[in-house]
């Protein structure tokens, strides 16, 4: 093999998951090696069909909530929207928490097979970004 297909191989890791290999680049963020147990252990959440079906959960608890809540009481007043507001508010750290798993397992968009290389988590990045936003009280 040739030098630059050696060092191609050592800075690039296949990751197997249901009879699939994703290769993804060596270092995420340019910080996390792929030899390490810490960046294994994310890869290994972020690929999991477990992980995927309580997301896709999640989804559909903050679906529902939108769906409940009364945009006529704005302040909260009633029970009932400042519940369904702590249950989005919950769903929303756990969306962000999804990114950043999934952006330190796979690297965030330089790299082939990076977070934001798939479409559908760059509709999952935009909501997420949209709800911190939406968490921040900028007092107006």
């Amino acid at each position: 093999m040739t030098n630059s297909l050696n060092h191609w191989i050592d800075n690039k890791e296949g990751y197997s998951f249901a009879s699939k290999v994703k290769i993804y680049d060596g270092r995420s963020l340019y910080l996390f090696y792929h030899k390490r147990h810490f960046r294994r252990v994310l890869v290994g959440i972020a690929e999991s069909k477990i992980f995927d079906a309580v997301i896709l959960s999640l989804i559909v608890l903050n679906s529902l909530c939108l769906v409940l809540y009364d945009y006529r009481d704005r302040c909260n007043k009633e029970f009932r929207n400042t519940m369904l507001e702590f249950v989005m508010n919950i769903t929303t750290y756990c969306f962000m928490g999804e990114a950043v798993i999934k952006i330190v397992a796979q690297g965030f968009v330089v790299h082939r097979n990076s977070y934001l290389r798939d479409s559908w988590n760059c509709l999952d990045f935009f909501v997420v970004i949209t709800s911190i936003v939406e968490l921040v009280d900028f007092g107006i």
